[in-house]
């Protein structure tokens, strides 16, 4: 009897430690380059849940191809809980616009927590005959396609919301794509490109020293970011609403007591005082959603932009 106790007992111990989570080191990864706004927001947020996690966690810059080889790498990875990615709008919006994506973003994900949302805006060269939005679009109507807008690439959110925007609105306008915003805004500032679609958070500054002119922010709701932007909806392209957004996914498949762990970890790292100050200093929202609920905005979010992508026929060579 003693033997078969301790046997059991063993057993136990051996399933326990089994399933004990974290048991090594925990890598984000982000599907772009060192340095920008989502890097800058991992490795703060990486800093605060090694804190609580008790491991090392490691964020893994992995960019290109529209963010399809970050998503296609940690689709693969063991879902354990030790591979987290990093997302942006880009992670459900590229499987419709690339042949192959290399992965499913509802089948090989299981959502994580929603984190946080960048202001985005219209922003005008100073030359624009418009101080509004109704402003610009009356003077779009009269310039069927002169107006020539900039994106920060094919495929992108800012390509997109300015496909819609042109959709809604009932204008004609030129896309002048750019391999990132800081290639395209300086157009903007000479006047080569009219109109742009960008962060907030970058757009600002250009605005505050006259070289750019905001005209409202994306969303349906106004932006505490940016208070003093009346919102593109209400100012006559009724129900315009974009949120970009930044968020974190396992691979299918992790076990549900991880995803809770893990989403228990980020959102009391989201709560940190000092992790919300250096997200509204950079133009960031807070959202912190739980997995359930980023999980219906993720549907809710692919649905939107599939339909969308498929109906304008918009496709990345």
């Amino acid at each position: 009897m003693k033997v078969a106790a301790l046997g059991i007992f063993s057993f136990a111990a051996a399933n326990v430690q089994a399933q004990a989570f974290p048991q090594r080191p925990i890598t984000i990864v982000v599907p772009y380059g060192a340095g920008g706004a989502s890097d800058g927001l991992a490795r703060l947020l990486a800093e605060k849940m090694q804190a609580r996690l008790r491991q090392p966690v490691i964020v893994e810059n992995r960019p290109g191809a529209g963010t399809t080889i970050a998503s296609a790498y940690v689709a693969r990875a063991k879902p354990d809980g030790h591979t987290i990615l990093f997302a942006a709008s880009s992670f459900g919006i590229a499987p419709s616009l690339y042949k192959n994506p290399g992965y499913d973003p509802l089948k090989d994900f299981t959502p994580l927590s929603l984190l946080a949302s960048a202001t985005h805006v219209l922003a005008v060269h100073p030359s624009v005959p418009a101080k509004d939005v109704r402003e610009f679009v009356d003077w779009a109507k009269k310039n069927p396609g002169a107006v020539n807008y900039a994106s920060v690439g094919v495929g992108t959110t800012t390509h997109l919301e300015a496909e819609l925007f042109k959709k809604m609105a009932g204008i004609d306008m030129v896309q002048v794509p750019y391999k990132g915003s800081a290639a395209a805004l300086p157009d903007l500032v000479a006047g080569r490109v009219q109109a742009m679609f960008d962060a907030y958070a970058t757009a600002a500054p250009l605005a505050k020293d006259g070289r750019v002119r905001l005209l409202g922010v994306t969303t349906a709701k106004p932006s505490a970011t940016a208070p003093q932007l009346p919102t593109i909806a209400s100012q006559g392209v009724a129900d315009f609403d974009v949120m970009t957004w930044m968020g974190l996914l396992v691979p299918a498949n992790t076990p549900q007591n991880v995803v809770q762990t893990l989403s228990t970890a980020v959102n009391e790292a989201m709560n940190d005082t000092a992790v919300r100050q250096a997200l509204t200093a950079q133009g960031f929202e807070v959202i912190g959603y739980d997995p359930e609920r980023f999980a219906s905005y993720l549907k809710q979010d692919i649905s939107k932009w599939t339909a969308f992508i498929r109906e304008q026929n918009i496709v990345v060579e």
